[in-house]
């Protein structure tokens, strides 16, 4: 198992390796090298931090003295993203679950209402705890960058990546798709930009899911790049109707399971699903009942010994 934060952990060394070896490190002594990397608020979810922000803020006077209006501003943002995730993100995860559940939506009026539901559970989610992590970070006298800016209001898919996990776009722009070859080519540089969204949705796990959701939203820029240098216009009202539709529709593959993680219900043993539905064995043989949200299913064994949900 991996360590809880290993993502961010990675990123903000692997920046700080980059600058040191172009000689861009400055201000640097062991103990604020060691205090950067173990310095615990951000570290299971965010945000990505940059070295040169961080070392100021350490050698700093004032960030060693006790600062009472940092303290109380820090204990109102960790309780404004304690609130974020437990009062709405944790409130809206069951109506995400079930829409993205085994059994699926109900119907297209479920199926939506699972979606808006999951987009707005997974940003109350990642930006309550970064609310938390900076509060944390605030009540040491260290502040850390915003990591988003009401992204669900961007009138484009590029708009939308300057307010959405605000430092890990910064991160890609900065550390893979500047450092890419042949940017100043248009066919090369579509390239990168296409393998830098890629790469950003690998980095969120190993899963064809994350691929395609990083693969869409390379797309996504690229037609929007398109858009903007053929001087064509929308109104604000449809440019963020449009963009909201398309970060929507990307969040499908994000959050659906993959075959290898899901398994297939013909896999499925009643043990295996004991900790979803209460079951019961049926009067017939191999027959077992499971129930649901009101909902009855049956399992069914077949002569090799796997199970069929029904």
């Amino acid at each position: 198992m991996l360590p809880f934060g290993i993502s961010f952990f990675t990123f903000t060394q692997i920046a700080f390796l980059a600058d040191a070896a172009e000689r861009e490190v400055s201000q640097l002594t062991p103990a604020t090298y060691a205090l950067f990397v173990s310095f615990f608020p951000h570290s299971v979810a965010g945000p990505i931090l940059h070295h040169r922000n961080m070392l100021e803020q350490f050698a700093a006077k004032a960030t060693s003295r006790w600062n009472e209006s940092n303290f109380a501003s820090g204990v109102v943002h960790f309780t404004i993203g304690l609130f974020k995730k437990v009062a709405i993100a944790d409130t809206l995860a069951p109506w995400a679950n079930s829409a993205f559940g085994p059994n699926g939506p109900g119907d297209f009026t479920d199926a939506w209402i699972g979606l808006i539901t999951y987009a707005l559970q997974l940003y109350f989610d990642f930006s309550g705890y970064c609310d938390m992590a900076n509060g944390l970070a605030l009540m040491f006298n260290i502040r850390f960058p915003r990591n988003f800016d009401a992204p669900y209001q961007a009138d484009s898919i590029v708009d939308f990546w300057r307010r959405w996990h605000i430092t890990l776009s910064n991160f890609l722009r900065n550390y893979l798709m500047f450092r890419l070859p042949g940017n100043r080519v248009r066919a090369t540089w579509m390239r990168n930009v296409f393998l830098t969204m890629l790469a950003g949705g690998i980095w969120h796990g190993a899963g064809w899911n994350f691929a395609i959701w990083g693969a869409l939203h390379g797309c996504y820029l690229l037609a929007n790049h398109w858009f903007r240098a053929s001087k064509r216009s929308m109104s604000p009202f449809a440019a963020r109707a449009l963009t909201l539709f398309a970060v929507l529709i990307a969040w499908v593959p994000f959050r659906a399971e993959t075959p290898k993680r899901r398994g297939t219900t013909g896999r499925l043993s009643p043990e295996r699903v004991a900790h979803r539905w209460p079951i019961r064995p049926e009067a017939r043989g191999n027959k077992h009942s499971l129930e649901c949200s009101r909902t009855r299913y049956f399992a069914y064994q077949r002569p090799n010994g796997t199970w069929r949900i029904a």
